[in-house]
């Protein structure tokens, strides 16, 4: 991780790098200023607030930018701890506990800190249909990895704006970076997110608690191929009627560690097909055993795991 984003600083060295920390559930690093000093940091840190919502949300829950000076023997040090941060939260253990992701990522821009933090707290508060304002987290990478997939190519670079890179450490606990496809993108609007849209964002919650029980137990971590299915078997949940959370999670779960289609199998399609319009997904499935999951496992199961 630490590699790919200090060969991109070294090939675009006009860029500044900035780390992005959400501090809602813990700290990054306690005693940050400390170790940074101990490794020779001669600066002051000075991070920079994302502010959003002012007045609505409280500035505790605010993510911070912060100045990576990747050339100095500190900065790098301080990429590798960030790094490090990155990918323990992303151990089944951490996911268990649901304790969150400290790292949002590594930004890469020549506009200066505020601006970037402006522009991130323009983006990360939007308007439903509806009228109202809602928070989505994109500097959370177990959501932006998925949002990314959800909105189109001029939301993306809109979404990017003044930054030409954005790195984060992917749910498969490899590099992953995002950019803009076209150039010259400034603080334009964002254009508008559809209802089908924000459907698909809600669903990045009970995605990523399924997520977390398969990580938990599988011995191999789902490929993007089973995570893309997995997300299509969510919309045909909520196509079905279960709309709520848990409902939601349980499906995804079943994507998961049965097969992504299922649904499909006949003896799943004719419970959902016969079921009371009220009746939770847990509820429909409650009589099946083990032996029927693996048998629909053995029947539709040939992309599990990809």
């Amino acid at each position: 991780m630490a590699e790919a984003v200090a060969r991109y600083a070294q090939q675009h060295p006009q860029r500044h790098c900035y780390l992005l920390t959400d501090p809602t559930l813990r700290d990054f690093m306690p005693g940050l200023g400390e170790r940074y000093a101990a490794y020779g940091g001669t600066d002051a840190l000075a991070p920079v607030q994302v502010p959003l919502a002012p007045g609505l949300i409280d500035k505790s829950h605010w993510p911070t930018l912060l100045a990576l000076h990747l050339q100095t023997a500190a900065g790098s040090a301080l990429l590798a701890m960030s790094c490090e941060a990155a990918m323990e939260d992303w151990a089944p253990q951490s996911q268990r506990q649901s304790d969150g992701h400290r790292v949002g990522g590594w930004l890469f821009s020549q506009a200066p800190a505020g601006r970037i933090a402006a522009h991130l707290a323009s983006r990360c508060v939007q308007q439903r249909v509806a009228g109202q304002r809602t928070l989505v987290r994109y500097y959370d990478p177990s959501v932006l990895d998925m949002a990314w997939n959800v909105i189109v190519q001029e939301q993306r670079d809109a979404l990017l704006g003044p930054i030409d890179c954005w790195f984060i450490a992917g749910r498969e606990r490899q590099p992953r970076s995002y950019a803009r496809v076209h150039g010259g993108i400034g603080d334009a609007g964002f254009p508008a997110l559809s209802r089908g849209q924000w459907l698909e964002l809600g669903h990045i919650r009970p995605f990523n608690r399924a997520w977390a029980r398969i990580t938990a137990s599988a011995k191999e971590l789902p490929g993007p191929v089973l995570c893309r299915q997995v997300a299509q078997a969510l919309s045909r949940a909520y196509g079905y009627g279960f709309e709520n959370p848990e409902d939601l999670e349980e499906f995804a779960w079943r994507a998961f560690s049965v097969s992504p289609r299922f649904d499909q199998h006949p003896s799943i399609a004719r419970l959902i097909r016969e079921r009371m319009a009220d009746d939770a997904f847990g509820y429909v499935i409650a009589d099946l055993k083990d032996e029927d999951w693996s048998v629909i496992a053995m029947e539709y199961g040939e992309e599990k795991m990809e």
